[in-house]
């Protein structure tokens, strides 16, 4: 049995200067996609969808070394998980992307707003 891969995680925020862009952004902030790495290897995080190509999407990347946030156009990753029928998966980072594709990394805090969703309401 292998020991589980986890997301790194890393947040940063992105610039004012992208926010304003005619583009569908989900957050001012976003987190490191790709699995732990080193500290020397840049960050990813999804920042919008491309507009005209589905198979793009704009990838901002960082190093702590420089937080500065640049803007990358990259073609989506489109390696499955292998299994089959509905349980099949695909990557949703982009191609080229370093080890592990997304459904191989587990991330916990998705993990906890998952069971948060999941209890009854308190009253």
């Amino acid at each position: 049995m292998s020991l589980p891969v986890f997301v790194c995680g890393r947040r940063v925020r992105l610039p004012p200067s992208f926010l304003v862009l005619a583009l569908d952004v989900a957050a001012p902030v976003v987190r490191c996609e790709l699995a732990e790495h080193p500290a020397d290897h840049e960050h990813m995080a999804f920042a919008a969808e491309w507009p005209g190509s589905p198979d793009e999407a704009v990838w901002a990347s960082w190093t702590d070394a420089d937080p500065e946030v640049w803007f990358r156009v990259l073609p989506d990753c489109d390696t499955g998980s292998g299994n089959t029928g509905p349980e099949e998966e695909f990557c949703t980072l982009y191609t080229g992307h370093i080890p592990h594709c997304s459904w191989a990394i587990e991330d916990p805090e998705t993990a906890v707003e998952v069971l948060l969703a999941t209890l009854p309401p308190t009253t």
